[in-house]
């Protein structure tokens, strides 16, 4: 008899445990305040553009923060957080063509440092692929300039994946083949 109570108890203590981290792991985390009050907005405005930014700002900043060994999982912590970001139910195409812009941006400014991080710069590269849009053309042609080789590929496949939709925009569509004969 005794041994039945302390497997039901180990299994109650279990249950409780279980159930607390669930929880935690579904609520949203401080920062992710900042954008929370844009992505049900019809159309984003600068302001809203610079709040989206400085929420990558410190998405990038864990990553680079991480100790070295770990910059492998931050990476992969960072491309789960921004997808479940873009693909919340709550977001407006308006903001998810933003966060889209402000992601080529980033990766725009940081992937043709030579001091980066290569966990961080493929962070961004895999992400923006990931979102594959118009607005991530920018991204990817300075990705063709980067360092680092995997960078590189990852720019050259978003371009690739956007095949059906570059030739609509001309003017995206000479700066992907002019950063294209230059690489």
């Amino acid at each position: 008899m005794p041994i039945r109570r302390v497997w039901f108890l180990c299994r109650v203590a279990l249950l409780a445990t279980a159930s607390a981290t669930v929880v935690r792991a579904q609520q949203p985390a401080a920062e992710d305040q900042i954008i929370d009050t844009i992505r049900t907005l019809p159309q984003v405005g600068d302001g809203d553009r610079r709040r989206i930014q400085e929420w990558l700002d410190i998405q990038v900043g864990k990553v680079a923060g991480a100790p070295k060994e770990k910059r492998q999982d931050a990476a992969g912590v960072f491309r789960a957080s921004l997808k479940s970001q873009f693909d919340n139910q709550a977001d407006t195409p308006a903001f998810r063509s933003a966060l889209r812009a402000q992601l080529a941006q980033s990766m725009a400014t940081k992937v043709v440092d030579a001091k980066l991080d290569r966990w961080v710069g493929f962070a961004l590269a895999r992400t923006l692929v990931d979102f594959n849009g118009i607005e991530s053309v920018p991204g990817f042609v300075a990705g063709l300039k980067s360092p680092e080789e995997l960078i590189r590929y990852l720019s050259a496949d978003g371009l690739a994946g956007l095949n059906a939709s570059l030739p609509a925009d001309k003017e995206k569509f000479e700066q992907a083949v002019a950063a294209l004969r230059a690489a």
